[in-house]
């Protein structure tokens, strides 16, 4: 009867999966962009700090225009390059000295005085405009279906291959069994923004005998604050049976919410109430009870989650008809697409304890595969891989063994260890490698011809500035006791041996002339 229970309101940060389609999105948008225009940065122009006095300013404005003032040059080329860097350096200067327009600038840069404290991105060129914009436009109409239709799924397997590690190879047939195949679909119809109308069903076949179950339900947001549905549903197996269900939840505070279900099936009656409360920045805690034909039940929950964290603890108060059953979940997050979880439940009534270890990988913004070792006392060792894509889900335990064996243990766990590790040597290490030599060799190509602008002036700049160095050595070198004199400057990855990064681009340049200046 799992198949009627429907999602209720999350709460708490967003869950590991949006945040990563977050940083996925992020990725796809990473790296610089090739603008319409050079904008320089008014700090850097002048070679001064952003907490700069004013004096300071004033002192760096002039000494940029005795090397740079058009009249100081002769040839045409270097005149006209010192007119435009002139222009420049007041144009920096001009914001810089004024208050109000410099507080906009640290603020909002260019943007922020362009468009009067306007916040904005900055601005692209037509055709990156259009990129975005129909990246942007053919995602939202993803999620606008995606959320209309709400298209949800299951697979859910398990197999049986103790044969293969407990019996005798020779004799027995070590082939895996299927123990049982569960297969779950839903979807929704939305008619307003308030109203939808929800039907699912589910097959499975468990040791020969099938059975299924559909169910249709209705949803109504009443308001921003509570929803209300109703569900029927009709189940058939061994017998053949029906129900109904009521739900309704209300926010009560900023902090707190509430759900009340009604559930009516075989002439009984089932009444349950749960509330949720956030109970610290991170935390959420939820209480249930539950009132039927098995007793009174009360079940404690506590979530926190943080941006490498996730714990939870669900614990169930022994009562007349409800064993007491206790768990606790941790998620931690190794990197934007690789985590580990460890599991521990102890169940008194079915004299179980169980230990579950693992780690998921992120493929993609929407897959998420996940490989995870369990040993019970009661259930044995086994497997459980699970993948999700877009609400689709497929769950495969594997059992290994019916017994505790130390050795099957280390077994269990080192495979699935060297399967990841092959995979990440194999397939994720070079993708990752591939992916990164294409973004960067796109992010070279956007840039092309900013970076051929910027070279060329920069390589202008340092001929002007070698009148003002040769004059500045001479009085160096006439210091009493020696003066500062720069033999040799470098800028760049000084480590890595020209050429080993790009024949045509080296790691580092010479930057002499333009630290002498600064003397």
């Amino acid at each position: 009867n799992n198949t009627c229970t429907m999602a209720d309101e999350e709460w708490g940060p967003p869950p590991q999966e949006a945040r990563e389609e977050e940083e996925e999105d992020q990725d796809r948008t990473d790296g610089p962009s090739s603008p319409s225009r050079v904008e320089v940065d008014y700090y850097g122009v002048l070679n001064v700090s952003r907490e700069a006095t004013e004096d300071e300013i004033k002192t760096a404005y002039k000494k940029l225009c005795l090397t740079y003032h058009p009249d100081r040059h002769r040839e045409e080329a270097d005149q006209e390059f010192a007119t435009r860097k002139f222009t420049e350096f007041t144009e920096a200067y001009e914001v810089l000295m004024d208050p109000q327009r410099r507080a906009v600038y640290d603020s909002f840069g260019h943007e922020g005085l362009r468009t009067g404290l306007e916040l904005g991105a900055r601005l692209k060129t037509p055709e990156e405009i259009k990129r975005e914009f129909e990246r942007l436009r053919e995602k939202r109409e993803q999620k606008r279906v995606a959320a209309h239709v709400n298209f949800q799924g299951g697979f859910d397997m398990g197999v049986d291959a103790t044969s293969l590690l407990e019996g005798d190879t020779l004799q027995d047939d070590t082939t895996p069994q299927i123990n049982y195949i569960k297969l779950f679909q839903s979807f929704h119809i939305p008619f307003s923004r308030a109203d939808r109308v929800v039907l699912s069903g589910a097959v499975g076949n468990s040791s020969g005998r099938g059975g299924g179950s559909t169910q249709l339900g209705y949803r109504r947001q009443y308001s921003s604050k509570g929803f209300c549905e109703f569900v029927s549903f009709l189940a058939h197996g061994n017998r053949t049976f029906g129900g109904m269900l009521f739900r309704s939840g209300r926010q009560l505070s900023l902090q707190s919410y509430a759900t009340l279900e009604v559930k009516y099936q075989a002439s009984q009656v089932g009444i349950g109430a749960v509330l949720n409360r956030q109970l610290w920045p991170h935390t959420i805690g939820s209480i249930r009870w539950d009132v039927g034909q098995l007793g009174v039940g009360t079940t404690l929950t506590t979530r926190t989650q943080t941006e490498l964290n996730e714990i939870g603890v669900d614990v169930t108060v022994p009562s007349p008809g409800r064993p007491p059953f206790a768990g606790c979940h941790w998620v931690h997050r190794l990197s934007r697409r690789s985590g580990m979880e460890l599991g521990f439940t102890v169940n008194p009534l079915m004299k179980e304890v169980e230990i579950e270890w693992g780690g998921t990988r992120r493929m993609s913004g929407n897959s998420r595969l996940g490989m995870f070792v369990v040993c019970g006392i009661q259930s044995g060792i086994m497997w459980r891989f699970r993948f999700d894509r877009s609400g689709q889900k497929v769950h495969v335990p594997i059992k290994l063994s019916s017994i505790l064996d130390p050795f099957l243990v280390l077994f269990a766990t080192i495979v699935p260890v060297t399967i990841i590790s092959l995979l990440r040597s194999l397939l994720w290490g070079p993708h990752e490698k591939l992916r990164e030599r294409r973004k960067k060799e796109e992010s070279r190509q956007r840039n092309a011809e900013l970076l051929n602008l910027m070279k060329k002036e920069a390589e202008a700049a340092v001929r002007l500035m070698e009148t003002t160095v040769t004059r500045k050595r001479a009085q160096e070198e006439s210091v009493r006791g020696g003066g500062l004199i720069i033999v040799h400057a470098r800028y760049g990855s000084l480590d890595e041996p020209v050429g080993s990064f790009d024949p045509d681009l080296p790691p580092f340049i010479d930057v002499t002339i333009a630290v002498q200046y600064q003397v």
